[in-house]
């Protein structure tokens, strides 16, 4: 635990703990100790394991991503409806016995950007990818890191996705304006 120690030395604002990480009982006690939000990716782990981690960390500032831990996950197996089944049990009534309001998202290593504007349009309240600042660099996650343009692009699309779903407007949108003669040509008709 000595590494929360030294994050604390640091002053960190919250923690990450990784997938491989979310079965560390003793490291996730020793976080839990410092009463700092907490964001915990959940590759691999069972509903079981999944639980455990909500009770340790309940009622505490705590965010789940669902993830697979294949580097780079193939597209047959990014599992999304895992990410949705956690979005309504840890949004509801959990293990705990309380409604959890357990914000979930997705920590994600597809080669492609379609998996994480997907999760976005389904609700996940986080977006983690690994950015490569160089792809001339060799680095262990190189084939699945998006550039820094790549990331900015994604985020750009997430916000129009989003801003598209809080419109509501019946009647002709500005842009179909010019196109409601074949409309009034269609009613005459």
């Amino acid at each position: 635990m000595e590494a929360v120690s030294v994050q604390e030395k640091w002053d960190v604002p919250a923690y990450k703990v990784s997938s491989f990480d979310c079965v560390n009982v003793a490291l996730m006690k020793r976080i839990k100790e410092t009463c700092k939000p907490v964001i915990v990716s959940t590759g691999c782990a069972t509903e079981e394991e999944v639980d455990g981690i909500v009770d340790i960390f309940w009622p505490q500032d705590l965010a789940l991503l669902h993830c697979v831990s294949g580097y780079p996950t193939p597209p047959d197996q990014s599992n999304l409806g895992k990410m949705i089944d956690m979005m309504e049990y840890y949004t509801g009534v959990g293990s705990v016995g309380d409604t959890l309001n357990i914000p979930v998202g997705l920590s994600e290593h597809s080669t492609t950007l379609h998996f994480s504007l997907a999760a976005a349009v389904a609700g996940a309240a986080i977006i983690e990818r690994h950015v490569a600042l160089n792809r001339e660099l060799e680095t262990p996650d190189q084939d699945f890191s998006c550039t820094v343009d790549e990331f900015n692009c994604l985020a750009d699309q997430i916000r129009e996705i989003q801003y598209s779903f809080n419109q509501c407007e019946y009647g002709p949108m500005p842009c179909e304006r010019e196109n409601l003669w074949r409309k009034e040509k269609a009613r005459s008709a």
